[in-house]
Formats: C-alpha cells, sequence, structure tokens
C-alpha cells in the first residue's frame, strides 16, 4: 500500500483500537438472505467481475496503490456510473426490498496494525428519496490467515445512508455463490439479534476469509475526523528527532492551584493539521518538574511546536510564538537543543525548556 493512504487511513485505524469492543458472540436467530437480496448480490457479483476484466477495472489496482484517500472517494463515485452496473442499478430501483440503504466499498489492506481493514464506500439511498453518503469502516479480523486482499464490499442496509454510522459485527452465512466470495449477516452490536443489513464481500478466498469482524463507521461529512479523532502515526521522512523533555521552571498561574496540566502539539514542513501529544490527555507539572515525554517526530527541514496548558473550556498556549526546530540546529546525530520559553503575564513569570535531540538524518535516502 501507497506511504499516503497508510498516512491517511492511520487516525481511522489508531484510533478504533482505542475505542474497539470486545469481539462479541452474535445471537444468531438461523437469519439467512432473502431471494431478493440473493438475486442483487448475484448481479452484483457478476458485474463486478466483469467491471474487473475492463479497462476501467485494471487500471483500479495500479490507481489505489499510488492514489490518496481522497482520490480513492472520489473514484468510488465513478465506479457505478460505468454501464456495466446498469443492471444492477435497475434492480435495486425496480424492486420492493425492504431496504434503506445500497452500497459499495473497497477494502483495503491495513499493514499498520496486523489484523485491522478499511474499507472506503460510498452509500445510496433507496425508497427513501435521494441521498447518499461516504464512509470509512474499520474492521478488527478474527480468523483471519493471509492477511485481508483488495477487494469489494457490497451491501443492503436497514438505515438511510447518512445512519450508517457505529459499531457493528458481522457473521459469515452460505449463500452457495463461489469460493471468492462471502456473504455477511450485520448485527447491532449493542443489541447483537438487530440486524443491521446484510453484505457481500469480493476478492478474499475462501482460506484468506474470516467467520467474525467487528467494525465500527464513520460517515464522512457528518460524522468526520476533525474533532472526533486525533493522528497519532506519521509518515517516514528524512530525519528523526525527539521531543526528550519538557521541564518547568515557572507555571502559568490558573486560579486551580500551583500546577499546569500541558500537553503540546507539532507540524512538520507542510503538514497543516498538528499532532497532539498526549493524544488525548496532559501532563501536571509543578515548578521544578521535568516531564521525559519522548516523542518522536519525522521531518524534513523544520518542526513546529506548541505548548499549552489545559483548562476547562479554553487552553491557553504557553509558547505565545511557536518554537521552531531546523534541521540545521543540529550539529550531528544524537546531538542536542534546549529551546526556552520565558516572558511574563500579569504577576507570573512563565518559564519553561523543551530538549529535543536528533536521532537520525536522510533516512528515506538510504
Amino acid at each position: 500500500m501507497n506511504e499516503q493512504l497508510i498516512t491517511d487511513l492511520a487516525p481511522y485505524l489508531e484510533n478504533y483500537d482505542k475505542i474497539k469492543q470486545p469481539l462479541m458472540q452474535v445471537f444468531r436467530q438461523n437469519d439467512t438472505v432473502s431471494a431478493t437480496e440473493k438475486e442483487i448480490f448475484i448481479e452484483a457479483t457478476r458485474a463486478w467481475k466483469e467491471y474487473q476484466a475492463s479497462a476501467d477495472g485494471q487500471e483500479l489496482n495500479l490507481f489505489i496503490s499510488q492514489s490518496d484517500l481522497l482520490g480513492i472517494r472520489k473514484k468510488l463515485k465513478s465506479i457505478l456510473d460505468s454501464k456495466i452496473f446498469q443492471a444492477l442499478k435497475e434492480l435495486l430501483e425496480n424492486t420492493e426490498l425492504d431496504a434503506g440503504s445500497f452500497s459499495i466499498s473497497l477494502n483495503v489492506e491495513a499493514k499498520l496494525i496486523f489484523g485491522f481493514t478499511a474499507k472506503i464506500g460510498i452509500g445510496i439511498g433507496i425508497n427513501q428519496g435521494i441521498s447518499s453518503c461516504e464512509f470509512i469502516s474499520v474492521g478488527l479480523t478474527e480468523g483471519i490467515h493471509q492477511g485481508a486482499l483488495l477487494g469489494v464490499q457490497f451491501g443492503l442496509w436497514v438505515n438511510a445512508p447518512t445512519d450508517l454510522g457505529g459499531f457493528s459485527i458481522a457473521t459469515e452465512v452460505e449463500l452457495g455463490i463461489a469460493a471468492e466470495i462471502a456473504p455477511k449477516i450485520v448485527y447491532a452490536v449493542k443489541e447483537s439479534n438487530k440486524i443491521l443489513g446484510v453484505t457481500l464481500e469480493i476478492g478474499a478466498g475462501e482460506e484468506d476469509g474470516f467467520n467474525e469482524q467487528e467494525s465500527y463507521t464513520i460517515v464522512l461529512g457528518s460524522q468526520d475526523l476533525a474533532g472526533i479523532f486525533r493522528r497519532t502515526y506519521q509518515s517516514v521522512r528524512n530525519n528523526l528527532l525527539i521531543i526528550e523533555s519538557i521541564k518547568c521552571i515557572n507555571t502559568q498561574g490558573d486560579g486551580g492551584g500551583d500546577e499546569n496540566e500541558i500537553f503540546f502539539t507539532f507540524k512538520a514542513d507542510d503538514i497543516v493539521n498538528p499532532y497532539y501529544y498526549p493524544t488525548y490527555d496532559y501532563m501536571s507539572v509543578k515548578d521544578g518538574y521535568t516531564w521525559n515525554c519522548g516523542r518522536s517526530i519525522w521531518f524534513d527541514d523544520v518542526v513546529e511546536i506548541k505548548l499549552y496548558d489545559e483548562d476547562y473550556g479554553s487552553d491557553d498556549e504557553l509558547t505565545k510564538n511557536p518554537i521552531i526546530i531546523q534541521r540545521s540546529d543540529f550539529a550531528s546525530i544524537n546531538s542536542s537543543k534546549v529551546y526556552t520559553i520565558r516572558y511574563e503575564s500579569g504577576f507570573d513569570n512563565i518559564e519553561y525548556e523543551i530538549t529535543a535531540t536528533l536521532i537520525a538524518i536522510n533516512v528515506t535516502q538510504k
């Protein structure tokens, strides 16, 4: 998988790892795929195989290996526009199927954390007016042997597109179409006997499939990453440094005692959205206390650091002006530099020292 796509998907994978629930046993009620659903899935399978054999389909694997998340989201919208899927769309329009949404999603490998898969998809409304959504589903597989292969998933869902988000658990059922196809019934995790929908996955061989899978779906736009998840994974760049420590010499008085609850953000080079450390927490420090944080940062030329005092409702930036760390600040590998924050604010003489050490250089050129 290309490095940019790993970077784009990493926040969803890593934060799902923090909030995932124990893989539970589904309370089955001998649920089966209906004849109408099977007819739709048979046509979806036929159309997908024809699409894969077409020029557009043959370019898909190469496209995914080179594109970022935004590019794949745009590509998905064009797949169903192919005339190859016309019969499938007519089936969806003409059937009296009791469903709220039809979805198509691409399954991609998630080598960042073993056993995780990501699906990048689009949901389209059925029988409930024209509506659609884009989503990402992150899943933890059980019983997987060789990792998740690139494939496609078609889904028929009870809910409307904008209501596809949340936890679910899927269990495999027999459909008798082909060995490389895995039909599943999807249940709500909190109410494990409540059916959310049925899916059909194409692309993983029978020996590579899984019997149970929990997943969490994020509807992009209404449940987008911003404000919900914070990133932790960084793509590899030329140089690596570590924020060794932050020493509190004088705290900022905030009316809440003699401690500051600090965290910092950092951005490397052209990165727009900052990383947080600790990701969802803070470190309480007093005068004279040293926080040995040890946060590594990949960068090419420059890193921007901002230090904050966490306060309820509003965080106070302690740096006032960002600390700029440049590659040229370090004479050699393992050399360190101390960056000082020092200023007066009212009755407070605020002072902190941040120590950074260069660990590696020219990594991507080796």
